[in-house]
């Protein structure tokens, strides 16, 4: 896939570089290595899941139109997600949803992730233009990092979680119209 990254148009969309986080059989499972983009979680601040989330509308449609061509798309997996519970709050978690394009929830977060370190992540310069707050006392590489969401509801249905710039997921999340969050993208791809 290819999106823009790099904030000047004028040269066309760069290749998006994917980190492998598990391979079952034909298929793997990646995210985004960097912050793609920065999103609100809902366009507006009211109860929310990831079912119903206008985040998750515009991964599973503009965004997989923009950056895949037509036989990427073929061989981005249908995936069935299923609506993570906070380990912390006791809130509603929404429904099952078919996607090709999601977020990775706390519990995938601490599976594929080992640590706060491994979490950290830097946004694109795009990103960064349309917003993504970063941190001044973390970075990778001389390059600030960013904090990103997660699926799972946070302390309410108006808050998601997040991973923070420190690379610490936060149960308690941001209030779903913050619009300086950052988004890893993560799908099932065939490789057969």
């Amino acid at each position: 896939g290819f999106y823009e990254q790099d904030g000047n148009t004028s040269n066309g969309k760069e290749y998006i570089e994917w980190q492998v986080l598990e391979k079952k059989d034909d298929r793997i499972l990646i995210i985004s290595k960097n912050a793609l983009d920065c999103r609100k979680y809902n366009d507006n601040r009211k109860d929310i899941t990831w079912a119903t989330c206008s985040l998750r509308a515009w991964l599973n449609n503009e965004f997989i139109n923009d950056a895949f061509s037509v036989n990427e798309q073929s061989i981005i997996l249908s995936s069935q997600i299923s609506p993570d519970k906070n380990p912390c709050f006791v809130v509603n978690s929404g429904t099952e949803t078919i996607d090709k394009v999601f977020l990775l929830n706390i519990s995938e977060a601490r599976l594929y992730f080992e640590s706060d370190e491994l979490r950290m992540c830097v946004p694109t310069k795009y990103a960064k233009e349309h917003g993504a707050y970063t941190d001044d006392k973390h970075f990778i590489n001389k390059e600030f990092t960013c904090w990103w969401w997660l699926r799972t509801p946070g302390v309410n249905q108006s808050y998601a979680t997040k991973v923070d710039s420190t690379g610490e997921i936060i149960p308690r999340g941001n209030e779903v119209n913050k619009g300086y969050g950052c988004v890893r993208p993560a799908m099932w791809v065939s490789i057969e």
